[in-house]
């Protein structure tokens, strides 16, 4: 899992606790819905419908009474009707009232409205007197049912007789499909506006935390795969003042150690092979004044030890080549490269013992590469290939682009390598024999150089087995 998608599981989790405690703290406040502050403003609501019917009531006669609240269930979106604390229907649709809710109305003394004494007279219209009578301050109450219209709220408020000043004791009934979606009982829109506000505020702050850490942290990434490729000149943001400043720090100071003693290590090995050379060089011309000095008994002794110094020799050579393309010089030019031309060089110098070398590549193909180090590297790989299957049938060097790519690759017939090998070819004096026999093989830096030529020119080698036989070896380079 990636750091950044933690840091978005994190977040999810934050959100996720703060939404948890804010459902635990309505529930709370559920079980007793309208005495509670989750559900005060619906409450302030209900009053104010009640205040609202007690003051058209007295102006409305009893025909009138049921389209008023017709009007008024049309505009709150639910069903409102008017009942007496004994159950008897007043005003309203005639809608079968569930049993649960008229035992509520019926209730003596359950809420404060049933017991209270009743308001005095309602004012007459246009007799000057002025204020309404008091609601019983008895909060709403909720009844859950079954049936379609599944919730009941019950107000309990004084009720007007058609024609009279007197009122008798009431209940404005509100019934509604849905309670916590509802307006009239809890409006969620200032709800849902402060939760986003909440997500809004703890993305803010976490992922442009967790952002810059993912950042810092593929930039080390990046680096240490540099390294790790033998490439020391990474580039880190080492200015920071914390964790990832000093890590970033102590990787570029790792970076320029082991660029140090890495470039002391091929140096020396690039010396060691250069100052080889004049005593082996001495050597020959020694076995030369033996062999003309020496009698038929004495050749066999001289000739293995001619093989030897042959042997060094060709180590030497191969040591030297490898630290040479090792080193990288700074002086390097790549240069536009027919990829035709430098393959057909290579066949003409290691197509040898009658192998059948076949060159399928385009004569317009060009990359970008030195030509002296894709020459080696062709040639290296094509020894290869006539050594262990040069007799297996024939080897095939085809090239093809690939984009801003081209691909060359070199195929053989032979018997292919271990798959335990195939990654471990490319390592210097590597090989897949557990003999060092130099008749097997040759010193084991051959596919080394190839790598550190092509790494060189900005490319890449590998290899796989073939299909049903044979090896595979892919070289990359930009195409020029």
């Amino acid at each position: 899992m990636t750091l950044r998608m933690k840091a978005l599981l994190l977040v999810a989790l934050n959100l996720s606790l703060v939404a948890l405690a804010a459902f635990a703290f309505a529930a709370a406040h559920a079980r007793r819905p309208f005495d509670s502050w989750l559900l005060s403003a619906g409450r302030e609501r209900l009053e104010g419908l009640a205040r609202l019917l007690l003051l058209e009531l007295p102006r409305t006669d009893a025909v009138e009474r049921d389209a008023l609240l017709e009007r008024h269930s049309a505009e709150q979106g639910a069903v409102l009707l008017l009942v007496g604390n004994d159950g008897s229907r007043i005003a309203g649709p005639p809608l079968e009232i569930p049993e649960g809710v008229l035992a509520r109305v019926r209730a003596p003394g359950r809420e404060r409205g049933n017991a209270a004494p009743l308001p005095p007279a309602l004012p007459e219209p246009g007799s000057g007197r002025r204020g309404l009578p008091p609601l019983p301050g008895a909060p709403p109450f909720l009844v859950k049912t079954d049936g379609e219209l599944r919730y009941w709220v019950g107000l309990r408020m004084p009720v007007p007789r058609p024609g009279s000043d007197e009122v008798v004791r009431g209940t404005l009934l509100v019934a509604s499909r849905r309670f916590w979606t509802h307006p009239l009982f809890l409006d969620l829109r200032p709800w849902l506006a402060v939760g986003a506000l909440a997500v809004a505020i703890s993305l803010a702050c976490w992922l442009p935390f967790f952002g810059r850490l993912a950042a810092a942290l593929g930039q080390m990434t990046r680096a240490t795969a540099t390294i790790a490729d033998g490439r020391f000149d990474v580039a880190l943001a080492t200015g920071r003042r914390d964790e990832f400043g000093r890590l970033a720090r102590s990787i570029a100071s790792m970076a320029a150690r082991l660029e140090t003693l890495v470039r002391g290590q091929k140096r020396f090995l690039a010396d060691v092979a250069h100052e080889l050379r004049s005593p082996l060089g001495r050597m020959q011309m020694a076995l030369g004044v033996l062999e003309a000095r020496a009698g038929a008994a004495g050749r066999p002794h001289l000739d293995d030890l001619r093989e030897e110094v042959e042997l060094m020799s060709r180590l030497s050579d191969e040591l030297l080549a490898y630290a040479r393309a090792e080193l990288r010089p700074e002086s390097l030019r790549l240069v536009r490269t027919n990829v035709a031309e430098t393959a057909l060089r290579a066949v003409r110098l290691e197509a040898r013992d009658g192998a059948d070398v076949r060159v399928e590549i385009a004569p317009e193909l060009h990359v970008r590469a030195d030509p002296d180090y894709l020459f080696r590297s062709l040639a290296n790989v094509l020894r290869n290939s006539v050594r262990h299957a040069g007799a297996a049938g024939p080897i095939v060097v085809r090239a093809r682009p690939e984009g801003d790519r081209v691909v060359i690759t070199v195929a053989d017939s032979g018997p292919g390598l271990p798959a335990s090998s195939l990654t471990h070819v490319f390592e210097p004096f590597y090989r897949s024999e557990d003999s060092r026999d130099r008749r097997s093989g040759g010193t084991g830096l051959g596919l080394a150089i190839v790598r550190s030529c092509l790494e060189a020119c900005g490319g890449s080698v590998e290899c796989r087995n073939g299909d049903p036989a044979g090896l595979i070896v892919t070289m990359t380079l930009a195409s020029a």
